[in-house]
């Protein structure tokens, strides 16, 4: 069943998109995740019209996201030939504040892996019982690493710019903005966490490929390689921390009885079952769903929370909300759909999509001309779709920040200051 329902997204591809857009690439990226489930010994079958039919309504609402981005395929540029006034003062101070950040990120990434390789200690427990939180904060001070973290989500900002100068041809800040925005992924490394990895390669992927027909051929040619290169290094600690938590000598009772294949082949099988265990758990979690226990927003305005804790107001946390109506499935991965429809209902998720869809479009280059709007928001439109197989993406307290940066940089990156004449 579940490679049926991958034909939807493939033909979408192929068939009904002629250019290669956003819309193709994240089409098959959707229906890969689909073969994946077929694939994965751990996915259930579908045994009901109840599962058939969430089925249909996830699939539904996944096309009309991927459909949103259809427009999304950059052939030409229309920049200002004049920056505004506050453009370059800004910029400087994303460098000084952004590479200060830098820093202190490596820094502590660099302690969590060499703990980790040094000292034989299990990744999960280091990862998910506290110790990295303990440990980190006595290598590096406190408010040092509240810094790293409260900055860190300005790297949205310079992924847009490192694609802008690129547009440009202005290199050098092309590259420094590249190397800031590294930001991202390292600070979702302090607790060797593989999320923030991927969504970073992601939406890096995601943007090089909307923009790439603009580009010359030799310098298109330059960053395929460079791109190619940095994917390797980021594949390189992905696989480390798979098979530091899932390789020899770990053991998983989800991973178990399943034939001696996949006992030898655990690695394997944990890839699998990232990119495709939603699918699975998004059918049990929303056949238990009832309205009473909706979440009134809590995946998808973090923000509110962020803001009651720095204001000291009492806010029942996402976190909670979450254990309390799903139980055992709360740590899983449930996908964007199901975790939407637990925090606004069915009615109101399909309202969500619909106001999506308008904003990505609202964003769109026009007659595949990228303007500097357009290529400035696109990391923020694109963050939660490639993580459709998590959760809601928007649930991370880095994306939430992070949109707000990027909203208010976008704003001084266009101010000008009028002056009388």
């Amino acid at each position: 069943m579940f490679l049926v329902f991958s034909f939807p997204f493939f033909l979408y591809s192929f068939l009904l998109c002629k250019k290669r857009n956003v819309a193709f690439y994240l089409s098959i990226f959707i229906g890969v995740s689909f073969v994946l489930a077929f694939i994965s010994p751990l996915s259930q079958a579908v045994e009901s019209l109840g599962d058939f039919l969430n089925l249909m309504f996830i699939a539904s609402l996944l096309l009309s996201m991927v459909h949103a981005f259809r427009p999304y395929h950059g052939r030409f540029v229309n920049f200002p030939s004049k920056e505004p006034d506050f453009f370059w003062p800004f910029v400087c101070f994303l460098i000084f504040s952004l590479l200060g950040v830098l820093v202190l990120n490596v820094f502590i990434v660099y302690k969590s892996f060499t703990y980790i390789i040094i000292q034989g200690s299990d990744i999960t427990e280091f990862k998910n019982q506290g110790l990295a939180y303990e440990l980190i904060r006595q290598w590096v001070n406190p408010k040092l690493v509240t810094v790293a973290n409260l900055f860190s989500p300005l790297g949205y900002v310079a992924i847009g710019l490192h694609f802008y100068f690129l547009l440009k041809n202005k290199l050098f800040f092309s590259f420094v903005f590249f190397i800031l925005a590294l930001n991202l992924p390292l600070s979702s490394l302090h607790g060797l966490s593989r999320a923030g990895l991927v969504h970073f390669i992601l939406i890096y992927t995601f943007m090089f490929l909307y923009i790439q027909s603009s580009l010359n051929v030799p310098l298109r040619s330059f960053f395929r390689k460079l791109g190619l290169t940095f994917w390797l290094l980021f594949l390189v600690a992905f696989l480390f921390i798979t098979y530091s938590r899932f390789g020899d000598g770990s053991y998983h009772s989800r991973y178990s009885g399943l034939g001696s294949f996949w006992e030898h082949n655990t690695v394997i099988l944990s890839l699998l079952d990232y990119g495709s265990q939603w699918i699975t758990n998004a059918l049990v979690v929303l056949e238990l769903y009832t309205p009473d226990k909706i979440w009134f927003g809590k995946s998808s305005f973090k923000v509110f929370e962020i803001g009651a804790g720095i204001l000291g107001v009492d806010y029942q946390n996402y976190a909670d909300i979450r254990q309390l109506t799903l139980g055992e499935n709360a740590s899983k991965f449930l996908g964007l759909v199901a975790v939407l429809i637990y925090d606004f209902g069915y009615i109101f998720t399909v309202l969500i999509f619909f106001l999506f869809y308008f904003l990505v479009r609202y964003f769109a280059p026009e007659m595949n001309v990228i303007n500097k709007r357009s290529l400035i928001y696109f990391p923020i439109l694109i963050a939660v779709p490639v993580m459709f197989f998590t959760n809601n993406y928007l649930a991370s307290s880095s994306l939430s920040v992070g949109i707000v940066y990027l909203v208010c940089s976008a704003f001084i990156l266009h101010l000008n200051i009028r002056r009388r004449a």
